[in-house]
């Protein structure tokens, strides 16, 4: 106390910084599914000072994502409707293919070198146990949002068809 008054706190905020980069290729993954982010949210995602490219007012078309190909249906059969779902998921599988084949491919060269479970386990310990999971986070929150997207859209197709 000094002349009768406590001292002050001082303290700060700190928030870790979002990667753009991940937000950014999350954003493209969505609108790779016909989903196209506002302006309002671009705005509030990335900061002010961002406009629509091209023609004052024209917002370009998204382009449309491709529709699964669906064998004929033999005499008895009925087509089952296109599972927009089950092509989105197929997208994103394609897309992540590469990184965990890299990622297996150093998990079979553990298991190879290694002459005991032991060995094996201390050797994953140590290749991934200081793994950043931030970037695998945003990744997940993002796929939840996109599969509430999906689910939403299908509720109001669904009520626009009932």
């Amino acid at each position: 106390e000094l002349n009768g008054l406590a001292p002050c706190q001082v303290w700060r905020n700190i928030q870790e910084e979002t990667d753009q980069k991940a937000q950014a290729e999350a954003d493209k993954l969505v609108y790779d599914m016909g989903f196209a982010l506002s302006e309002d949210a671009a705005r509030a995602k990335y900061g002010e000072g961002w406009s629509r490219r091209g023609q004052a007012g024209a917002a370009p078309a998204a382009p449309q994502p491709a529709l699964p190909v669906q064998p004929a249906a033999s005499f008895a059969q009925a087509l089952a409707p296109a599972d927009p779902v089950a092509a989105a998921t197929d997208a994103l599988e394609r897309a992540a293919a590469p990184e965990w084949q890299r990622v297996v491919d150093h998990l079979q060269a553990l298991v190879d070198a290694a002459d005991s479970a032991d060995t094996v386990r201390a050797a994953i310990e140590q290749a991934y146990g200081a793994l950043d999971t931030a970037d695998l986070t945003r990744l997940l929150a993002a796929a939840f949002a996109l599969a509430e997207l999906k689910g939403l859209d299908a509720a109001r197709a669904e009520a626009e068809h009932a």
